[in-house]
């Protein structure tokens, strides 16, 4: 899937300002700019519908790439109903092994997620979502270039090579804005198997922290017959670079531990006078 990105980037980064990378080129070094970091820090997840109905949750995230992948855990907290509830997205490097492990509080045990695009926790964000597209998996144009919020972009056309791409994912196509001074996708359209539905991806905030850009704001968005029909707010509140992450953490068994500290209640401790 990712095949060769270090030695793309590498040579990038190398060669002379004046050389342009290929529209596949681009594509790599957007998908893998994140994957040697880690970041953790807690979230929260705001699902609008079309009457401005909102449900909140609470979570946090930890993120970790090597050179063997990129890793990803989500663990909520709030509300009630989902405290406990343990995501694990492990996506690495290489052809095949994408896989998104899912551990639920009633059941206490971690099951593999089988249908990719389905959505997560009833938001606009599919499971196939939070993996890196494969590359190798489109035809690429460039649809035009131009400015985002006064950024210049690459606005590139991805088309899926082949029918089964388009099960796997749930879109027919999908248009990537890429800026040309560090390749992040700042904007993405994504057409679905829906005829008259379309999704949005909008980085709305990011920061920089260690010379990295981190999206701290993300709005993802469903029009249906050019109506706005659904959105999700994620939120970064804290981006924490400081914390080691161990990769034993991205584990069945690290995401059982992570859960007994969602899950863990304190006793009240009580001053000595208030002691029955």
């Amino acid at each position: 899937m990712k095949k060769n990105l270090v030695i793309t980037l590498i040579v990038f980064l190398l060669a002379p300002l004046a050389a342009e990378p290929s529209l596949q080129e681009v594509m790599e070094l957007a998908v893998f700019r994140e994957d040697f970091r880690q970041a953790s820090g807690p979230m929260e997840m705001i699902l609008v519908d079309r009457t401005e109905n909102e449900i909140r949750f609470g979570l946090t995230s930890y993120d970790l790439g090597d050179q063997d992948g990129f890793y990803r855990i989500l663990a909520f907290t709030d509300p009630d109903r989902v405290n406990g509830t343990v995501l694990l997205i492990d996506d690495p490097h290489g052809e095949g092994g994408e896989r998104i492990l899912l551990l639920e509080p009633d059941t206490g045990e971690v099951e593999p997620l089988t249908s990719l695009a389905d959505t997560f926790q009833g938001s606009d964000i599919s499971y196939y979502d939070f993996f890196k597209p494969n590359v190798n998996d489109y035809n690429y144009s460039l649809y035009q270039e131009g400015r985002v919020e006064g950024q210049v972009v690459w606005v590139i056309l991805a088309v899926p090579v082949d029918e089964g791409v388009i099960a796997r994912t749930g879109y027919t196509k999908s248009l990537y804005f890429i800026r040309k001074d560090n390749y992040q996708i700042i904007r993405s359209k994504h057409w679905t198997r829906r005829p008259d539905e379309v999704k949005y991806f909008l980085v709305r905030e990011e920061v920089m922290i260690d010379s990295l850009w981190y999206p701290s704001r993300l709005e993802v968005l469903v029009r249906r017959s050019g109506e706005v029909y659904h959105q999700t707010l994620l939120n970064r509140l804290v981006i924490d670079r400081e914390t080691v992450l161990g990769k034993s953490l991205f584990t069945p068994e690290g995401m059982l531990l992570l859960r007994q500290d969602l899950l863990f209640e304190p006793e009240l401790e009580l001053d000595q006078e208030e002691t029955p």
